[in-house]
Order: structure tokens, then sequence, then C-alpha cells
């Protein structure tokens, strides 16, 4: 018996070490100057498209199993409602798409509901631990999550004060404070890309006034010539500068900008995006009816159909899957009821911002939903203003965002106000047969 075990074993042994795993190396294509976290995850995976298919499926499922999680009922009639919510969601065409894009958006997207709902939602003794952990992982997933960690802990902090509860997690939230800030400082000062970025915003945003123009100059120092009048209205891309403006560092696929080619190359390196925040700042009031217009825009071209047309056929048939991403469509339908936000007038920056300001000082049962929404609108504001070109891409992830937390806020609102109805109904029933 012990010979035929250890025979067995021998054999079990043999299998499992010629196993073929994928191999951990470095592949150029994967890692490039974007997120630490996706490159890190991608590097584990062996940058293996299937592995990274399944590792980003899984996200998805737990995800969902958070948000269930999170705002489960002991109701039966809501713990149906909420279910059934959120299998349309992931049968939704994003959750379907974000499981095959290989990129960073996907574990952004995840790594963004994680953080924000352990912060505002999760009540236990593993919060401190889901904290640090999720928090970590999602700074490092994207150049504007250390500013959403930032705000998020500010309003976290406010909303305490507002409701006179005391905060235990000081130490995990202070030490992701400082984190936050470190990397900030850090990707300010050795992250080429922000050169890019700034170089983007000043074609297609700065050079298309002369007002605009004037400003820089007379403030920023910024050099005369004609690619002023040549770049109007570019991006990086355009050549209208007539030389290379940079080269692709092979050992960190890194951006090198040439910048003793140009006096304005030489000048977007010393300044980078400085100029830029100090300009949308110091006109807030253009920036904020820029974003306005953009804000609306964006939700008439990414889209959220709550099921895919190749599970109920309930989305137009002449939109593949992946054209669905950018359709051009005036509404997000939820289902076959038509229902979306542009009905709701939930699109206009000025009325989200102003409603969920109102319900944040005002009203106190929906209050986490609306710094929810209000960090969201901060992050959408942060991904279109940092970066001139490709706006919808930038913009995609928030916008998604957006639009799940408000059909949730918007789900919880319709089912208090029939649970409202229903127990003036049995009251008023009551009462009548107290007087029969």
């Amino acid at each position: 018996k012990f010979q035929n075990n250890n025979e067995r074993f021998t054999s079990l042994k043999k299998i499992f070490i010629n196993i073929e795993l994928p191999k951990l190396s470095i592949n150029t294509f994967f890692f490039t100057n974007r997120g630490l976290t996706q490159r890190f995850i991608f590097h584990l995976l062996g940058n293996n498209f299937v592995l990274i298919y399944l590792f980003q499926s899984f996200l998805n499922l737990l995800v969902i199993n958070y948000l269930f999680y999170i705002f489960n009922s002991k109701r039966i009639l809501r713990k149906i409602i909420l279910f059934i919510f959120l299998i349309s969601l992931s049968f939704s065409d994003f959750f379907q798409f974000s499981a095959t894009l290989i990129g960073p958006d996907p574990i952004f997207f995840n790594l963004y509901i994680f953080f924000i709902l352990t912060i505002f939602f999760y009540i236990g003794q593993k919060k401190n631990l889901l904290l640090i952990s999720t928090g970590l992982l999602f700074l490092f997933s994207n150049q504007v999550a250390p500013f959403i960690i930032i705000l998020a802990i500010i309003l976290f902090k406010a909303r305490n004060f507002l409701e006179s509860i005391p905060t235990k997690e000081k130490t995990v939230l202070f030490s992701l404070c400082i984190i936050s800030l470190s990397s900030i400082f850090i990707t300010q000062k050795y992250d080429s890309s922000m050169k890019i970025t700034a170089i983007n915003n000043f074609f297609s945003r700065i050079l298309i006034s002369k007002e605009r123009v004037n400003f820089f100059i007379q403030n920023f120092e910024l050099p005369k010539g004609k690619y002023l009048e040549d770049c109007k209205g570019g991006h990086l891309h355009s050549n209208c500068l007539g030389i290379q403006i940079y080269q692709i560092d092979k050992s960190n696929r890194n951006y090198e900008i040439e910048e003793k080619r140009h006096p304005f190359l030489n000048w977007i390196s010393l300044k980078k995006n400085y100029p830029f925040m100090i300009y949308y700042i110091y006109n807030w009031k253009s920036t904020m009816e820029e974003l306005n217009q953009e804000f609306e825009f964006v939700f008439r071209k990414i889209p959220l159909r709550f099921f895919s047309e190749y599970i109920f056929q309930l989305s137009r048939k002449d939109v593949g899957f992946y054209n669905s991403t950018y359709g051009n469509y005036s509404i997000h339908y939820f289902g076959i009821l038509g229902v979306g936000l542009n009905n709701l007038l939930l699109n206009r920056l000025y009325v989200a911002v102003f409603l969920n300001i109102f319900v944040f000082l005002f009203v106190k049962k929906y209050r986490k939903f609306s710094l929810i929404l209000l960090i969201l609108i901060f992050s959408f504001a942060l991904s279109y203003l940092g970066d001139g070109m490709e706006h919808l891409r930038h913009t995609y992830v928030t916008t998604i965002l957006y639009i799940i937390f408000t059909y949730l806020f918007l789900l919880r609102i319709s089912l208090d106000l029939l649970e409202v109805l229903k127990n003036c109904t049995d009251k008023n029933k009551k009462f009548r047969e107290e007087l029969e």
C-alpha cells in the first residue's frame, strides 16, 4: 500500500512540475508609463492576455458582490430589487468591455468602487485593513487617484464632524494622506508624462484664444514665436513645431522631451502643469462653464446600457459591442424603461453640484451618496482638465461611475418613498378600523 501511494505521489508530482506557468518576464508592451498597480498586477500575471482577462472578470465579480454586501437589506423586496439591479449591471456593456480591455482603466474602475465604498459605507472590524490595502492599490492605479483619496478623507472627516461621530481610522487616514501627498509631489517632479499633458493642454486650450495667450506671456513668460499660430487647436502629434517633440526611453518606457530643440519645449519642461492650474483657478467662471458643457456632452456620448444586446436584445441592433462604448445616445437606458439621467437633468454640472451639496448639508440619511457623487464630479473635472486630448477616454471611467452611483442613489430614494407610502396606507387603514 505504501509503495502504491508513493508511486501515486510521484506521478502527481511529475504532473504538477510539468505544468507550464506563465513566465514573469517584463513585456515592454505592458511596461508603459501607466499606473504602478496595473504594471505590478500584469507582471505577476506574466503579461498573459487570458490571465489578465480572467483576473479582470474576477475583479468585476468581486465589485458586484461588494456592492450587494454594502447595500443589502434585511427586507426581501429591497434585497430582490438590488439583486436585479446588480445582475443587470453585470450584463451591461461597460462591465463586459472592461473585462476584455487590456489597460489601466478596468483596474482603476474596480479599485475606485472598492475604496469609495470602504471609506463611506463599510462598518466592521476589518475597516482599517481594507482601507489601507484598497487605498494603496487605488493610489497607484491612476494619476488622479491621490487627489481623490485626499478629497474623500476630507469629506469623510467633514461628515463625521457634522454628525458628531468620532473618527476611529485616524492613523490609517493620516497615513494615506501623507502617502498621497508624497505621490503627487513625486509624480509632478519626476513623471515626464506631466509635460505631455501640459503640451496637449496648451495647444488645444490656450492657443485658441489670444486673450489666454497674452495671459500666459504676461504672467508666465511664455516664449513668443510662429508656433503660437501654427499649433492653435492642435495636439502632441500635430507636428506643428516642425520637430519631434519626444522620444521613448526604452529602459523604462518614459517620455523624454526634446527640450533643447525648441524654446517652448524648454519652457514646458520647467513650468509643467502649474500655469494651467493657476489659470483654471483664476478664471474659475469660464472653467466651470467649460466643465458644464463637457459634462453634458460626455453624457450624450458615453452610454451605460444595463443589458447587452447579446443577452436580451433590448438595445439597437445596428450598434455593435465596441461601437456602443462611444455611441451617440441622448439617454442612458435602464432596460426597456428608458429612464435616463438626461430626463432627470442630472447631467447638468451646476444642478448636480447644487443638489449634492444641499443633500450633504441638510439630508443626513443620504449624505454618503451625495459625498460620493461630489467626489466623482471632482474626479471628472481633474480627468478633463488634466489633458486637452481624448476627453472621452479620460473621463470615461468617472462618467460610468457617476451613472452607477446616481442610479443607486435614486433607487434608495424610490424604495424609501415606497416604504413611507406603505406605512401611511397602513396607518390610515388602522385608523379607519378603529373608527369603525
